[in-house]
């Protein structure tokens, strides 16, 4: 079985202190949980909960193995999310025309900061005077 699989369901079940309440949550059956709980057991060779009929509770090594778990878990999840942010950064090109005066005072420390963020984007921009068809760029 695929370890992180079995990482993330041990981890809801611990949170929810439930195999049922875990399996529901996940939108699984409570017997592949339970396998996948069991299996990461056995590959450890520690029990990680302690089962009873009526309650659920974190073993000694359990607790350890979630607190390490969490981590890891949420560094991975910081990993894919930096990884799919760099595909959604804008590419292409950004025109703009704007009154001089607006353009040299206001729009150019914006302008270069978002270009320094995001350098696949290709400028055009142009300032006009006021009233006027000339252009200046910036």
């Amino acid at each position: 079985m695929n370890q992180l699989q079995s990482m993330r369901m041990f981890v809801r079940v611990a949170d929810l202190g439930s195999f049922v309440r875990a399996a529901n949550a996940l939108d699984l059956s409570t017997a592949v949980v339970t396998r996948h709980v069991a299996d990461l057991e056995a590959r450890l060779g520690t029990r990680l909960l302690n089962r009873t009929t009526r309650r659920l509770s974190l073993t000694e090594a359990g607790a350890t193995y979630l607190e390490r778990v969490r981590h890891i878990l949420d560094d991975l999840e910081g990993v894919e999310q930096m990884l799919a942010a760099r595909h959604h950064e804008p590419v292409g090109t950004l025109r703009i025309v704007a009154p001089m005066v607006f353009g040299l005072q206001s729009l150019a420390p914006a302008v270069q900061s978002y270009a320094a963020r995001y350098p696949e984007v290709v400028r055009r921009d142009a300032c006009r005077p006021a009233g006027g068809s000339r252009r200046r760029r910036f």
